[in-house]
Protein backbone atom coordinates (compact mmCIF):
# COMPACT_ATOMS: atom_id res chain seq x y z
CA UNK A 1 0.00 0.00 0.00
CA UNK A 2 1.37 3.37 -0.94
CA UNK A 3 0.93 6.30 1.38
CA UNK A 4 0.78 9.50 0.81
CA UNK A 5 2.49 12.06 1.91
CA UNK A 6 0.62 15.26 3.00
CA UNK A 7 0.63 17.92 5.56
CA UNK A 8 -2.51 19.40 6.72
CA UNK A 9 -2.69 22.68 8.55
CA UNK A 10 -2.05 21.46 11.74
CA UNK A 11 1.10 19.11 11.08
CA UNK A 12 2.17 22.54 9.33
CA UNK A 13 1.87 24.45 12.04
CA UNK A 14 3.06 22.13 14.66
CA UNK A 15 6.18 21.66 12.49
CA UNK A 16 6.68 25.42 11.86
CA UNK A 17 6.56 25.82 15.44
CA UNK A 18 9.50 23.83 16.84
CA UNK A 19 11.25 25.41 13.57
CA UNK A 20 11.00 29.02 14.42
CA UNK A 21 12.11 28.35 17.96
CA UNK A 22 15.60 28.44 16.25
CA UNK A 23 14.83 31.02 14.06
CA UNK A 24 19.07 33.26 13.61
CA UNK A 25 20.80 30.56 14.24
CA UNK A 26 23.91 29.50 12.45
CA UNK A 27 23.85 26.82 10.05
CA UNK A 28 25.36 23.91 11.66
CA UNK A 29 28.43 22.50 9.35
CA UNK A 30 31.28 20.09 9.65
CA UNK A 31 33.78 23.14 10.59
CA UNK A 32 31.55 24.36 13.50
CA UNK A 33 29.83 21.46 14.67
CA UNK A 34 32.78 18.89 14.57
CA UNK A 35 35.06 18.86 17.82
CA UNK A 36 37.88 15.74 17.32
CA UNK A 37 35.25 12.96 16.65
CA UNK A 38 32.41 13.94 17.36
CA UNK A 39 29.81 15.83 15.22
CA UNK A 40 27.04 17.44 17.25
CA UNK A 41 24.26 19.49 17.34
CA UNK A 42 25.31 23.26 17.92
CA UNK A 43 23.18 26.52 18.64
CA UNK A 44 24.38 29.75 18.59
CA UNK A 45 21.32 31.47 19.86
CA UNK A 46 21.79 32.81 24.01
CA UNK A 47 19.08 31.02 25.88
CA UNK A 48 17.19 33.94 26.71
CA UNK A 49 16.95 34.38 22.62
CA UNK A 50 15.51 30.79 22.39
CA UNK A 51 12.87 31.31 25.67
CA UNK A 52 11.69 34.69 23.47
CA UNK A 53 11.20 32.72 20.72
CA UNK A 54 8.62 30.14 22.62
CA UNK A 55 7.17 33.03 24.13
CA UNK A 56 6.41 34.68 20.43
CA UNK A 57 5.57 31.24 18.88
CA UNK A 58 3.23 30.23 21.48
CA UNK A 59 1.11 33.32 21.33
CA UNK A 60 0.93 33.41 17.71
CA UNK A 61 -0.62 30.16 18.37
CA UNK A 62 -3.31 31.69 20.49
CA UNK A 63 -2.21 30.55 23.81
CA UNK A 64 -2.61 32.87 26.77
CA UNK A 65 0.11 32.62 29.45
CA UNK A 66 -1.96 30.38 31.82
CA UNK A 67 -1.96 28.33 28.79
CA UNK A 68 1.68 27.68 27.67
CA UNK A 69 2.94 27.12 31.75
CA UNK A 70 5.92 28.92 30.95
CA UNK A 71 9.90 28.14 32.05
CA UNK A 72 13.22 28.66 31.33
CA UNK A 73 13.88 25.58 30.30
CA UNK A 74 15.39 24.26 26.41
CA UNK A 75 11.97 22.12 25.93
CA UNK A 76 8.73 22.51 24.97
CA UNK A 77 5.37 20.57 24.69
CA UNK A 78 3.08 19.98 21.52
CA UNK A 79 -0.52 18.72 21.90
CA UNK A 80 -1.48 16.89 19.09
CA UNK A 81 -4.67 14.19 19.56
CA UNK A 82 -4.01 10.29 18.31
CA UNK A 83 -4.57 9.30 14.72
CA UNK A 84 -3.61 13.12 13.64
CA UNK A 85 -0.47 12.63 12.49
CA UNK A 86 1.80 12.99 15.46
CA UNK A 87 5.03 10.81 14.47
CA UNK A 88 4.86 11.78 11.06
CA UNK A 89 5.08 15.70 12.32
CA UNK A 90 8.19 15.18 14.38
CA UNK A 91 10.00 13.05 11.93
CA UNK A 92 9.07 15.58 9.44
CA UNK A 93 10.13 18.27 11.82
CA UNK A 94 13.88 16.73 11.94
CA UNK A 95 13.65 16.91 8.01
CA UNK A 96 13.06 20.35 8.24
CA UNK A 97 15.57 21.21 10.91
CA UNK A 98 18.22 19.59 9.09
CA UNK A 99 17.53 21.26 5.93
CA UNK A 100 17.38 25.08 7.44
CA UNK A 101 20.00 24.63 10.20
CA UNK A 102 22.01 21.86 9.12
CA UNK A 103 21.21 19.94 12.31
CA UNK A 104 21.79 16.25 12.64
CA UNK A 105 21.23 14.45 15.83
CA UNK A 106 17.78 13.17 16.75
CA UNK A 107 16.87 10.49 19.09
CA UNK A 108 12.93 9.55 19.30
CA UNK A 109 12.25 8.38 22.87
CA UNK A 110 8.96 6.14 23.30
CA UNK A 111 7.48 4.27 25.83
CA UNK A 112 6.97 0.72 24.21
CA UNK A 113 8.02 -1.56 21.66
CA UNK A 114 4.44 -1.27 19.47
CA UNK A 115 5.25 2.36 19.73
CA UNK A 116 8.61 1.96 18.45
CA UNK A 117 7.66 -0.14 15.83
CA UNK A 118 5.43 1.94 14.64
CA UNK A 119 7.84 5.12 13.97
CA UNK A 120 10.19 2.21 12.04
CA UNK A 121 6.56 1.93 9.82
CA UNK A 122 6.07 5.71 9.34
CA UNK A 123 9.67 6.13 8.34
CA UNK A 124 9.68 3.22 5.80
CA UNK A 125 6.15 4.27 4.49
CA UNK A 126 7.26 7.50 3.93
CA UNK A 127 10.93 7.17 2.90
CA UNK A 128 10.69 7.86 -0.79
CA UNK A 129 8.44 10.75 -1.04
CA UNK A 130 10.57 12.55 1.76
CA UNK A 131 13.65 11.70 -0.37
CA UNK A 132 11.88 13.84 -3.13
CA UNK A 133 10.92 16.46 -1.09
CA UNK A 134 14.22 16.49 1.16
CA UNK A 135 17.01 14.97 -0.98
CA UNK A 136 18.20 13.16 1.61
CA UNK A 137 17.51 9.42 3.34
CA UNK A 138 18.57 9.77 7.19
CA UNK A 139 20.55 7.13 8.69
CA UNK A 140 17.82 5.28 11.17
CA UNK A 141 18.41 2.62 13.48
CA UNK A 142 17.18 1.01 16.61
CA UNK A 143 19.40 1.52 19.54
CA UNK A 144 20.72 -2.27 20.31
CA UNK A 145 23.66 -2.86 22.94
CA UNK A 146 25.11 -5.59 21.30
CA UNK A 147 25.44 -3.52 17.70
CA UNK A 148 27.23 -0.39 19.23
CA UNK A 149 28.81 0.32 15.66
CA UNK A 150 25.63 1.98 14.63
CA UNK A 151 25.79 4.07 18.02
CA UNK A 152 29.26 4.94 16.98
CA UNK A 153 28.20 6.24 13.85
CA UNK A 154 25.61 8.44 15.45
CA UNK A 155 27.93 10.24 17.68
CA UNK A 156 30.54 10.74 14.84
CA UNK A 157 29.34 11.51 11.56
CA UNK A 158 27.68 14.33 9.87
CA UNK A 159 24.27 13.07 8.31
CA UNK A 160 20.72 13.34 9.67
CA UNK A 161 20.25 10.66 11.98
CA UNK A 162 17.57 8.92 13.95
CA UNK A 163 18.19 6.78 17.05
CA UNK A 164 15.04 5.24 18.55
CA UNK A 165 14.74 3.51 21.40
CA UNK A 166 12.48 3.29 24.54
CA UNK A 167 13.44 4.26 28.24
CA UNK A 168 13.73 0.42 29.30
CA UNK A 169 16.86 0.06 26.92
CA UNK A 170 19.14 2.20 28.26
CA UNK A 171 17.53 3.19 31.95
CA UNK A 172 19.80 0.81 34.26
CA UNK A 173 23.09 1.92 35.75
CA UNK A 174 24.89 -1.24 34.52
CA UNK A 175 24.10 -0.39 30.73
CA UNK A 176 26.72 -0.79 28.64
CA UNK A 177 26.12 3.23 28.12
CA UNK A 178 27.92 3.37 31.17
CA UNK A 179 31.33 1.37 30.61
CA UNK A 180 34.52 3.40 30.84
CA UNK A 181 36.64 0.23 29.73
CA UNK A 182 35.37 -1.15 26.44
CA UNK A 183 36.32 -1.51 22.61
CA UNK A 184 35.75 1.10 20.23
CA UNK A 185 35.28 4.42 22.74
CA UNK A 186 35.32 7.56 20.73
CA UNK A 187 37.76 9.95 22.91
CA UNK A 188 38.16 7.44 25.25
CA UNK A 189 34.83 8.37 26.85
CA UNK A 190 31.78 5.99 28.01
CA UNK A 191 29.44 5.82 25.40
CA UNK A 192 26.46 7.76 27.49
CA UNK A 193 29.31 10.54 27.74
CA UNK A 194 30.28 10.55 24.03
CA UNK A 195 26.40 10.57 22.74
CA UNK A 196 25.70 13.62 26.13
CA UNK A 197 28.28 15.57 23.20
CA UNK A 198 26.20 15.29 20.43
CA UNK A 199 23.35 17.21 22.29
CA UNK A 200 20.94 15.74 20.31
CA UNK A 201 17.35 16.39 19.81
CA UNK A 202 15.09 14.43 21.88
CA UNK A 203 11.80 13.86 20.51
CA UNK A 204 9.36 12.13 23.35
CA UNK A 205 6.65 10.36 22.31
CA UNK A 206 3.83 10.10 24.63
CA UNK A 207 5.98 11.27 27.36
CA UNK A 208 3.24 10.77 30.28
CA UNK A 209 3.77 7.08 29.75
CA UNK A 210 6.82 6.54 32.30
CA UNK A 211 9.50 9.38 31.14
CA UNK A 212 8.70 11.72 33.56
CA UNK A 213 9.42 9.68 36.62
CA UNK A 214 13.11 10.50 38.59
CA UNK A 215 15.11 7.64 36.48
CA UNK A 216 14.35 8.42 33.57
CA UNK A 217 14.57 12.15 33.98
CA UNK A 218 18.21 11.67 35.53
CA UNK A 219 18.93 9.36 31.93
CA UNK A 220 18.01 12.14 29.73
CA UNK A 221 19.78 14.92 31.35
CA UNK A 222 23.11 12.57 30.29
CA UNK A 223 21.88 12.90 27.17
CA UNK A 224 22.56 16.71 27.87
CA UNK A 225 19.82 17.26 24.91
CA UNK A 226 20.30 20.36 22.78
CA UNK A 227 16.53 20.68 23.23
CA UNK A 228 13.33 18.19 24.03
CA UNK A 229 10.07 18.12 22.38
CA UNK A 230 7.21 16.55 23.72
CA UNK A 231 4.27 15.21 22.09
CA UNK A 232 1.06 14.00 23.45
CA UNK A 233 -2.59 14.31 23.24
CA UNK A 234 -2.40 13.92 27.24
CA UNK A 235 0.59 15.71 28.64
CA UNK A 236 0.79 15.31 32.59
CA UNK A 237 3.43 17.46 32.82
CA UNK A 238 2.69 21.18 30.81
CA UNK A 239 6.21 23.08 30.45
CA UNK A 240 5.92 25.70 27.78
CA UNK A 241 3.11 24.47 25.83
CA UNK A 242 3.54 26.23 21.93
CA UNK A 243 0.71 24.22 20.32
CA UNK A 244 -2.70 22.91 21.60
CA UNK A 245 -4.66 20.65 19.03
CA UNK A 246 -7.22 21.90 17.11
CA UNK A 247 -10.34 19.98 19.44
CA UNK A 248 -9.03 21.67 22.65
CA UNK A 249 -8.73 25.37 20.67
CA UNK A 250 -12.41 24.49 19.57
CA UNK A 251 -14.15 23.91 22.88
CA UNK A 252 -11.96 26.78 24.42
CA UNK A 253 -13.84 28.94 21.49
CA UNK A 254 -17.07 27.13 22.16
CA UNK A 255 -16.73 27.98 26.13
CA UNK A 256 -15.72 32.16 25.59
CA UNK A 257 -19.03 31.90 23.26
CA UNK A 258 -21.03 30.69 25.55
CA UNK A 259 -19.33 33.12 28.83
CA UNK A 260 -19.80 36.14 25.99
CA UNK A 261 -23.63 35.37 25.71
CA UNK A 262 -24.20 34.66 29.12
CA UNK A 263 -22.84 38.02 30.02
CA UNK A 264 -24.55 39.66 27.11
CA UNK A 265 -27.80 38.16 28.30
CA UNK A 266 -27.50 39.77 31.95
CA UNK A 267 -28.24 43.50 32.16
CA UNK A 268 -25.77 43.01 35.56
CA UNK A 269 -23.02 40.47 33.92
CA UNK A 270 -21.65 37.39 35.55
CA UNK A 271 -20.57 39.78 38.88
CA UNK A 272 -24.34 40.54 39.85
CA UNK A 273 -25.04 39.04 42.85
CA UNK A 274 -28.21 39.23 44.45
CA UNK A 275 -29.42 41.75 47.08
CA UNK A 276 -30.75 40.06 51.19
CA UNK A 277 -33.32 42.02 52.25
Amino acid sequence: MQFRLENPPHQEAAIQSVVDIFDGMEYNTYENAHIEDIHANVCSLSPAEVYAKIHEIAERNGLTDEDAHYEDVPEVCIEMETGTGKTLTYIQTAYELNKRYGLTKFIILVPSIPIRQGVIDTINNFKSQLFDKYGITPHVFIYDSSRLSKLRDFISQDVLQFMILTMASFNSEDNILNRKEQEGLINNLPHIESLGQTHPIIFMDEPQEGMETENPIAWQAKLQPLFKIRYSATHKVKRNMIKFSMNYLCKRRAARFVLRRHRLSSPFGLESKSVRK
